[in-house]
């Protein structure tokens, strides 16, 4: 899903499956491309979490892998409406990178300390094709080049964070004795919205938490981020 704002999140990556259902009966949804006509059994499978059936095959789209294409872009800035703004506009332009992230202040402090100077975070990063990448790269470059609150950082930067941003065993072992060390354990709560609205839905949930959770003065750290961009929202 990291990646979805070009391939789409893993029910747009499943082409067919094999799953058993509950009397043992093995059924298949075939590999082809599209469905002629009638709903999208797919569907149903991947997001029944076992509570109909058990998943026992996969098969998913492969996609050309040309690291040597990315280009990575980042800004600093100093609220997350123009940021949402941004996003709104390169997605409905048509541009597709793969990654299209706004961290707020707060959120953006615990990956990018070195350089967020205490402002919200702005990252692209387009891939594929040279000539794809390339054009979408300048396109993302023209349109934060109409908010000139937006402040470049070195695309080095950023590539930095990307390839440090999955994380292996060892990571994921450090992190569970931090928080058996502090108590302090991170819960993440996932909102969808369009783009009239999300800014709005942004700023109410920050507050509201901020003004009405009973256990506000407990939290160590309070902030959000968008991670996944659509035509719509």
């Amino acid at each position: 899903g990291q990646f979805s704002t070009l391939y789409g999140a893993i029910e747009d990556m499943v082409v067919g499956l094999e799953a058993v259902l509950a009397d043992g009966t093995v059924t298949r949804i075939k590999n082809v491309p599209r469905r002629a006509a009638g709903p999208d059994i797919r569907h149903i499978i991947i997001g029944n979490e076992g509570a109909l059936c058990y998943i026992t095959e996969v098969t998913v789209k492969i996609f050309k892998f040309t690291p040597e294409n990315n280009l990575f872009y980042g800004y600093i800035l100093e609220d997350m409406k123009t940021g949402f703004n941004i996003l709104r506009e390169v997605m409905v332009e048509g541009y597709r990178p793969s990654i299209a992230r706004l961290y707020d202040a707060e959120d953006g402090t615990q990956h990018f300390t070195h350089f967020a100077d205490g402002k919200c975070v702005l990252i692209f990063m387009a891939e594929g094709n040279p000539r794809i990448a390339k054009a979408t790269g300048e396109g993302i470059a023209e349109i934060v080049a109409r908010y000139p609150q937006c402040q470049r950082v070195d695309s080095k930067l950023i590539e930095t964070w990307f390839n440090n941003l999955n994380w292996g065993p060892d990571k994921v072992a450090a992190e569970r004795v931090q928080i058996l060390k502090t108590g302090n354990m991170g819960f993440t709560t996932e909102v969808s919205g369009c783009w009239s609205c999300i800014h709005e839905i942004y700023e109410s949930v920050i507050n509201r938490i901020r003004t009405e959770f009973p256990h506000a003065d407990d939290i160590t750290m309070l902030g959000g981020h968008s991670s996944h961009s659509y035509q719509n929202g």
